[in-house]
């Protein structure tokens, strides 16, 4: 049967139009997702964690195999402290894309530390310093060895933490990369204050480390960094100033929503408040 020239004058520009509308709604669905992708990963960098929560659980509700949008999604879990979630995210995140991929090991890594997982976190940091040799990655090398000496610390083998920490110093200031400078002199300042050495932990560890967080607008790290001097001075029985650190460090974690670090402030405060009697000025961040 012949299909009339007329029929088909009227059909097919039909057909393109339905086609051209088709593919116009799918760009805006996509140019939509990659907004607030975009928004997200802003809110993310700026520390504003709950915003980037609200806008990636709607985006990976919609998008689950999307690897980019599952890994900012973990960490930012991450970084609020929902620890189980975030867990599940990074171990979902499959695929070629060998960063991504690695990236992702070493957050379900941090998370079973977190967790206090440790076997796991082990198994899964293997796997990272593999890969990142493999690959050339020397940032993911340097966080790897940084998250082993973290490790290593919590099953007490302490001489194989501060290992990891120089592997991890040496190779973050070989790449220039301040943040994991900054968290390798940290906990070798950790370290440090185990061992009674006061002054080097404040003055060579933790203050350096302190100055790199500000630097690159780590608020997680600067809390953590005046947290640990206010520790030192609390050992060295100077309270009131103990107390001041602590106060910035709560104020940090409140406002990014750092769960974790609140509940170590929480302890540290009450602790501390109640060694001191109450007693002595407190300075408010």
């Amino acid at each position: 049967m012949r299909v009339s020239s007329k029929i088909l004058f009227i059909f097919i520009p039909s057909l393109l139009i339905i086609l051209f509308s088709f593919l116009l709604f799918e760009g805006k669905i996509f140019a939509g997702k990659d907004l607030l992708f975009s928004k997200a990963e802003k809110a993310y960098k700026n520390w504003d964690n709950y915003e980037a929560e609200k806008i990636l659980d709607k985006i990976h509700s919609e998008y689950p195999d999307n690897n980019r949008i599952a890994l900012l999604y973990a960490n930012t879990l991450l970084r609020l402290g929902n620890l189980k979630k975030s867990r599940m995210i990074f171990l979902s995140i499959e695929g070629p894309g060998m960063p991504l991929r690695l990236k992702a090991i070493l957050g379900f890594a941090r998370t079973d530390f977190y967790l206090n997982k440790l076997k796991e976190a082990d198994n899964s940091l293997q796997k990272a310093e593999d890969l990142a040799e493999k690959s050339k990655d020397s940032a993911s090398l340097a966080a790897a060895y940084n998250i082993e000496g973290l490790v290593e610390f919590n099953k007490l083998n302490y001489k194989n933490a501060l290992r990891d920490q120089y592997k991890s110093l040496r190779i973050s200031r070989q790449i220039k990369n301040k943040n994991t400078v900054a968290d390798a002199l940290r906990q070798i300042g950790v370290l440090y204050w185990y061992s009674s050495k006061y002054d080097s932990a404040i003055d060579s560890f933790y203050k350096p480390a302190l100055t790199l967080y500000r630097e690159t607008g780590n608020k997680k790290g600067e809390a953590t960094a005046l947290s640990d001097i206010g520790l030192v001075y609390k050992d060295k029985e100077k309270l009131e100033q103990n107390i001041n650190y602590q106060l910035k460090a709560f104020g940090i974690r409140k406002e990014i929503g750092d769960k974790i670090g609140l509940a170590d402030s929480y302890y540290f405060l009450s602790n501390s408040i109640s060694m001191a009697g109450w007693r002595g000025s407190v300075i408010y961040a």
